[in-house]
């Protein structure tokens, strides 16, 4: 799985989703050295039991995350194709996958629902750590074209990593309408994007805050993703 999502996610085209992709996504507290029985409970649910399309991410939340909250299960899928290859399971097969679950998990969060609009693959393996940033920005056309000419313009710098930016259509986190990523090594690697756009890119960086529009950031914060199973 070198070249999968958040997070993560399925093959897309190379620079835009070629199917409109959308996804769920719920906050939790594990439960103590509970993610990877989560992460194994998940993958053998969904392993077992085939979504028609997209997948399943358990994200790790680092800097920047709601008091009390560890980590984030995110759903994703085909719009118009939701759902299991066999049919919707029984209620007890689901209530029986809800329990366990429920087992690793001391509290329940938010919950929020979007689309994703630009995605560029990259490597999880690689770049499992992402920083994400809750933004409302004036014009989200202009900042859609914006975001996706500046991670052409200096591939040097983002290749190997996955960028997307997508919306926030249900439960908006603090008001913010939609969201932008990017993929890195670790916290060390991030900074270092920054810096290297800052110092070596300014004319890029100053050519995509002008063309992106007005723009609000909201919030920002990292994770980590820890578990991906794609649909087969």
């Amino acid at each position: 799985m070198k070249k999968l999502l958040l997070i993560a996610l399925i093959i897309f085209s190379t620079d835009v989703i070629a199917q409109q992709m959308a996804y769920n996504v719920v906050y939790v507290r594990a439960e103590e050295n509970s993610e990877w029985q989560i992460g194994n409970l998940i993958e053998t649910y969904y392993t077992e039991n085939k979504m028609k399309s997209g997948g399943v991410v358990l994200e790790k939340l680092r800097h920047g995350r709601p008091e009390g909250m560890t980590h984030r299960i995110v759903w994703l899928w085909e719009l118009g194709n939701r759902g299991m290859v066999d049919g919707e399971l029984a209620d007890y097969e689901q209530s029986n996958f809800r329990s366990q679950l429920r087992g690793y998990v001391e509290e329940w969060g938010m919950s929020y629902s979007g689309r994703m609009i630009n995605w560029v693959e990259g490597d999880m393996e690689e770049t499992p750590f992402v920083h994400i940033w809750d933004i409302t920005p004036a014009d989200p056309a202009a900042f859609q074209k914006a975001h996706k000419e500046f991670i052409e313009s200096v591939p040097q710098v983002f290749g190997g990593r996955f960028n997307g930016f997508g919306t926030y259509d249900i439960n908006q986190p603090n008001g913010a309408t939609h969201w932008v990523l990017v993929s890195g090594k670790d916290l060390d690697d991030h900074l270092q994007l920054l810096h290297d756009l800052e110092t070596k890119y300014p004319a890029a960086m100053q050519k995509f805050g002008k063309d992106r529009g007005e723009t609000t950031i909201v919030h920002d914060f990292t994770f980590e993703n820890l578990k991906y199973i794609v649909a087969q």
